[in-house]
This record gives structure tokens, C-alpha cells and sequence, in this order.
């Protein structure tokens, strides 16, 4: 929880969150409640990525696994539209929001890809309301890659995914 981050980041967190906000938040704008994800995700994501810039990647890992002990798949990331939900107790739009972009930059295994998407993202939709299809819109335009699939799993589908192998020898 709360003394976790403090402890692995030496600060407030709270700080670098609200502050993602001011930048992020402030200026895109989601079309409804259901997509809060797209404010709560990524203003979460911005503590792993600033403690990555600060410190190191073995740091941002570390947060992102505390993230991921957090995440409850009680329900999907998008909600139901037009019923203004949101329950700020429901931490996996912050958790898995966030962890839902680390995994998006692991899957295109690109960060100089990964990161041109964010600000992509944000330059073109600055200070207007936008939503999560012109995101995934944008991802595979710029990756050149049908991502449905993933989209699905991670912010329309409840459950985590099912990681399944074969081992050949």
C-alpha cells in the first residue's frame, strides 16, 4: 500500500500522481466515467515512469510489482457508460490501468514506439475529450499491428489473461 510506495520511492507518491494529472489529466479528457481509466492509469503509470527517470529500471519494475499484488480483475477497466460510475475503491483503474500500459511497452518491446504513442496521444488531443478507441486507434497505426486482442483482454475483460506454453524438446 501506501507505505510500500513511499518507502520504495522516498516520497510521497501522492505528488508525482496529482501532478500527472495537472499535465495529463487537465488536458485529455475522457468522454465518460466508464474510460477513467485513461486519467487514473496513466496519471498511476507516470510514478513508475518518473521513478524510472530518477532512479532506475529495477526501481520501476519494483513499483509496477507492487501495483500488480493490488490488482483485483473484480471487473472490467471500461465500465458501464452513462451512469457516471466511478468507486474510488475500485484501485484497478489506477493498478491495472497502470499496469495495462507496462504492458503495452513490454508487447511492443519499443520504447522509443511506445513513448511517440503517448505523446502522439497527447499532442493530438490536448485540452479536448477523447477516448480509449482513438487510443487503441492510435497504437495500431503507429505500430502496424491489429491489437484488438489485447485491448479486449486488458480493459474489456474482467479476468487476467491465461498465460499458456508448450515445452518442446
Amino acid at each position: 500500500g501506501e507505505g510500500i510506495m513511499h518507502e520504495l520511492m522516498g516520497y510521497d507518491y501522492i505528488i508525482v500522481h496529482e501532478a500527472a494529472h495537472e499535465w495529463w489529466g487537465n488536458s485529455i479528457t475522457a468522454p465518460d466515467f466508464a474510460e477513467i481509466w485513461l486519467h487514473e492509469g496513466f496519471a498511476t503509470y507516470s510514478e513508475a515512469l518518473y521513478m524510472e527517470d530518477k532512479v532506475n529500471y529495477d526501481t520501476y519494475l519494483k513499483i509496477l510489482k507492487t501495483y500488480g499484488a493490488t490488482i483485483k480483475n473484480a471487473r472490467p477497466l471500461i465500465g458501464p457508460y452513462g451512469v457516471s460510475f466511478f468507486d474510488y475503491d475500485d484501485s484497478d483503474v489506477y493498478m491495472k490501468g497502470a499496469y495495462t500500459l507496462h504492458t503495452l511497452r513490454v508487447f511492443l518491446d519499443n520504447d522509443d514506439l511506445f513513448f511517440k504513442i503517448l505523446k502522439d496521444f497527447y499532442q493530438q488531443n490536448a485540452y479536448s475529450i477523447t477516448s480509449t478507441k482513438q487510443f487503441i486507434e492510435l497504437v495500431e497505426q503507429n505500430s502496424n499491428k491489429d491489437l484488438q486482442w489485447f485491448f479486449k483482454q486488458y480493459l474489456y475483460t474482467a479476468a487476467a489473461p491465461v498465460f499458456e506454453y508448450t515445452i518442446t524438446m
